[in-house]
């Protein structure tokens, strides 16, 4: 058994990996950026920020298998740390875009994780490398539309995904930090079971929660604007790109890999399993309303 660490451990991917390892490691500690009592398990829980590499040394000490994820802004520093502090395995959660999308074509996504990539294969880690193509948690910035307004509104709503479940994501994550020995120095290219259009996925959640959702198109434009304001903002330049790839998937279809199956020996889960894991965050919330006051005895009829 070895000592393990998950970082981000109040994550989708994180809080389903800590719960995997769960009685499975000699030693396990979640990191987050501060101390949370909702965390997934009872475990040790330490805080951190991986631009604060005071921190990233306590949170390393005695670790031998440490799962990573891609920050906004990679530093080589940070494994240089892992390293020094003895950490022997790292499994790292980077991204479908490294392999579909050149290193010519500048874009951001994909050269972020493909620096943290580096950066891991520079400090001499042999580590397992994770690229899921699309999360299917990805679907959960929908929620607040569909509570309001039962409704989803997108650019092209026969854009094809091949989402996959975040758990299928932490269940090889945990097989590749509990066994070094047979998953260092690869890497897996992780997606659902079927391509699905963004009309499906929101009739797959309609059905979980028992309710009709609308599918609304927009124009690329409304989408844009939509996606570079309010509190989770990308850039004007990153929601184009997503925007130009959805246009493109509505005549390309996504690739579907073996990968997981090879792993864990069974395929993915199908999205609509999701859609019922996660129905409680897309059901409307319901609205409490006052008893009718008692009408009072002397009370005399009403006057205009």
């Amino acid at each position: 058994m070895l000592a393990c660490l998950v970082t981000g451990a109040t994550g989708s991917i994180g809080r389903a990996l800590a719960r995997r390892l769960q009685g499975r490691a000699s030693h396990l500690r979640l990191l987050a950026r501060t101390r949370r009592g909702d965390l997934p398990i009872d475990a040790e829980q330490v805080t951190g920020d991986f631009a604060d590499l005071a921190s990233m040394e306590r949170a390393f000490a005695g670790m031998e298998a440490v799962f990573l994820y891609t920050p906004a802004r990679p530093d080589a520093r940070l494994l240089q740390v892992a390293a020094r502090q003895g950490v022997r395995h790292v499994v790292l959660l980077s991204s479908a875009s490294v392999v579909k999308v050149a290193p010519e074509a500048a874009n951001p996504v994909a050269e972020r994780h493909r620096g943290m990539e580096r950066h891991v294969q520079q400090a001499g880690f042999d580590a397992t490398v994770l690229r899921p193509d699309t999360l299917a948690t990805n679907c959960l910035a929908w929620a607040d539309e569909i509570r309001r307004h039962a409704r989803v509104s997108v650019p092209y709503p026969s854009s094809l995904r091949n989402p996959i479940h975040e758990d299928d994501v932490a269940h090889v994550a945990a097989r590749a930090m509990l066994d070094p020995g047979a998953f260092g120095g690869r890497s897996f290219l992780l997606t659902g079971p079927q391509p699905l259009s963004i009309q499906a996925q929101v009739e797959a959640i309609g059905h979980a929660i028992g309710q009709s959702i609308e599918c609304r198109q927009i124009t690329a434009q409304a989408a844009i604007e939509g996606m570079s304001r309010g509190p989770s903002a990308m850039t004007v330049e990153v929601a184009a790109r997503l925007v130009a790839y959805m246009e493109k998937t509505t005549r390309e279809r996504p690739a579907l890999t073996a990968d997981f199956l090879d792993v864990i020996g069974q395929p993915p889960r199908r999205f609509a399993e999701w859609a019922v894991d996660h129905a409680h965050a897309f059901r409307p919330t319901a609205v409490p309303t006052l008893p009718a006051s008692p009408a009072r005895p002397d009370a005399g009829p009403p006057t205009d």
